[in-house]
């Protein structure tokens, strides 16, 4: 990793991390999609401090390379399936709908880049971030609506 990028993509990672970690211990003695939404949050918070830690070192070999890219890859692919289950089991609006697909978009970019057939990566990531940190404020205010009532 550049010195010039350290700070600012580490912060970045771990205050997700934090923040996500902060989220999952919402107070709530609900059981079914509430658990399972804390399980998944905390899985998150897991995956990107790995994502955080791998970057730090993958540059001394191809072997610590690989591991980088292999808990980036199973980040993306853990958002992209969250997402779906977050809008099939939470959400269900046509608006929120349309946000899994630009998710799912940024995925399917991701997806094309790290193939070699296109070379968008940051776009990528942009798009299905955003909408992926949208599903999840909209799960966690939707979740948080029901629990309250």
């Amino acid at each position: 990793m550049h010195l010039k990028t350290f700070v600012p993509y580490s912060l970045a990672f771990a205050l997700s991390a934090i923040f996500v970690l902060r989220a999952s211990r919402a107070p709530t003695d609900s059981e079914g999609v509430p658990r399972t939404f804390r399980r998944m949050l905390r899985a998150l918070a897991c995956l990107l401090l790995l994502v955080l830690a791998s970057t730090w070192f993958y540059k001394l070999n191809g072997g610590l390379h690989a591991v980088h890219v292999s808990v980036a890859v199973v980040t993306v692919c853990f958002e992209s399936a969250m997402s779906v289950w977050l809008v099939v089991a939470i959400l269900r609006d046509r608006s929120d709908w349309l946000v899994l697909c630009c998710q799912l978009a940024g995925f399917a970019l991701a997806a094309g880049t790290f193939a070699g057939w296109i070379h968008v990566l940051f776009v990528a990531q942009l798009i299905a971030s955003a909408a992926f940190g949208v599903l999840l404020v909209r799960a966690g205010q939707r979740l948080d609506a029901e629990v309250g009532t």
